[in-house]
């Protein structure tokens, strides 16, 4: 009998202390229940803390989601067609600028402020399954942990989008005409070949415009006022009535500087380009040879067997060897028409400079004439360069797209997780007042 009443202890004990525990939670639970005005007290305080928290650590973060809006940057590429590298927002002239523009030069190194900076694609490739998607959104994040003075994340973060832009504008969006320099344009050189240059810098400035004004020829650059479609008549009215005018005037009244090297030098050009005839003439004349020792049968399209997409054969028509010559001789052929065209214009040229004689106030009518055309064709080329700047400023605006993540205030306070911790708070805090009860009680 003292045998079984010795194996009932243990779970007599065990019984005892799971009522000692009940007791003590109890105990506990109808304490902090008459004290629930203490404890609901503390809860708001300990809210008020942990969304202050929240708010405080929201200034030291900061986040803004950059979507590129291009056709090529779904292939991982930049506008200009080079490999597209999100990782270049941490290079050091990115953040030099963004220094810059915060005013912590020697304050803060572009070192210091790389490691504040985090960037991550928004998509994830291992839950989409697609291992060659290529992400066109990324996340930035700027966290401060202390290493920028009297600035806030988000400030930070502003000027880091603002520098970034500027850099992929600079870099990678569409090149931008090159503004036209007349100072090669030496004043000891003869009036006719000046003009020739002039045109061919005309000429270039008149198809980048047409090719704006195609694209966007309604673009209008805020600050000037101007637009491509206002520069398209001024070139035109440049090439079209000043460049000929002045031309005619200078051949009709034999106007040059060096009346021999002039003719000596088209003399030169001359020759040059009848032995680019002659070479053009011989070769259209090859290819209609080539072509007379065909026989006309052979003339024809010929039929040969070929594989389909499903692996039958039908008969396809293929080009001969004729119509490759038959191309080329139409080419040499027009071809040769401008160089004679060209040739006849210089022999123009050179009978019109030893028949006329200009007088002293001709040649200073076209000296002055040609020096107002050089400053009409660089204002134009000026105001291109004004207007192209807006508009590629204008595409890179468009190309980069930054939205904020994080802007509310109930997302700065984020009360959901106040009141998480909160909650876990005063559980701790029962959890010990539970086990305070016990250890008093076995005391």
């Amino acid at each position: 009998m003292d045998q079984a009443f010795r194996s009932v202890l243990p779970h007599q004990a065990l019984l005892n202390r799971a009522d000692r525990h009940r007791d003590a939670f109890y105990g506990t639970l109808r304490s902090a229940f008459r004290k629930r005005k203490r404890y609901g007290a503390l809860f708001l305080l300990l809210l008020i803390f942990f969304s202050g928290f929240n708010f405080v650590r929201s200034w030291r973060e900061a986040a803004v989601t950059m979507s590129l809006n291009y056709e090529q940057a779904s292939k991982g590429m930049t506008p200009s067609l080079t490999r597209f590298n999100m990782y270049e927002i941490k290079t050091e002239p990115v953040l030099r600028k963004v220094i810059a523009y915060a005013g912590l030069e020697g304050e803060l190194t572009p070192e210091d402020l790389e490691k504040c900076i985090s960037v991550q694609a928004t998509h994830d490739r291992s839950a989409s399954g697609e291992s060659e998607f290529i992400s066109t959104s990324y996340q930035i994040r700027f966290t401060n942990d202390g290493t920028v003075k009297n600035r806030s994340a988000k400030t930070m973060l502003d000027l880091l989008c603002k520098a970034y832009r500027e850099y992929f504008m600079e870099h990678y969006a569409v090149n931008q005409v090159s503004l036209l320099r007349l100072d090669n344009l030496n004043v000891s050189d003869e009036y006719m070949i000046q003009l020739e240059l002039l045109e061919l810098k005309a000429e270039a400035v008149e198809r980048y415009v047409a090719q704006r004004v195609k694209v966007s020829g309604d673009f209008q650059d805020v600050s000037s006022g101007l637009s491509f479609s206002q520069l398209q008549p001024r070139i035109q009215s440049f090439l079209e009535f000043d460049l000929i005018n002045l031309r005619s005037f200078v051949l009709e009244n034999g106007i040059c500087i060096n009346r021999y090297e002039l003719v000596t030098f088209l003399d030169c050009r001359q020759r040059m380009q009848q032995i680019d005839y002659d070479k053009r003439i011989a070769a259209y004349n090859i290819d209609n040879e080539g072509i007379e020792k065909y026989e006309s049968s052979m003339t024809a399209v010929f039929m040969i067997p070929t594989l389909d997409e499903d692996s039958q054969y039908y008969l396809s028509k293929t080009k001969t060897g004729i119509d490759d010559m038959a191309d080329d001789a139409s080419l040499q052929l027009s071809e040769a028409a401008k160089v004679m065209k060209n040739i006849e214009y210089d022999r123009y040229i050179t009978e019109t400079m030893e028949e006329n004689r200009p007088t002293p106030t001709q040649r200073k009518k076209a000296f002055q004439r040609l020096n107002e055309l050089k400053h009409i064709l660089q204002q134009i080329s000026n105001d291109l360069g004004r207007v192209d700047r807006a508009y590629a400023s204008y595409r890179a605006n468009n190309y980069l797209d930054f939205s904020d993540n994080d802007v509310s205030l109930k997302a700065r306070l984020d009360p959901v997780n106040a009141v998480i911790w909160s909650l876990l708070v005063l559980a701790v805090l029962f959890g010990l007042a539970v086990v305070n009860k016990l250890t008093g009680k076995r005391g």
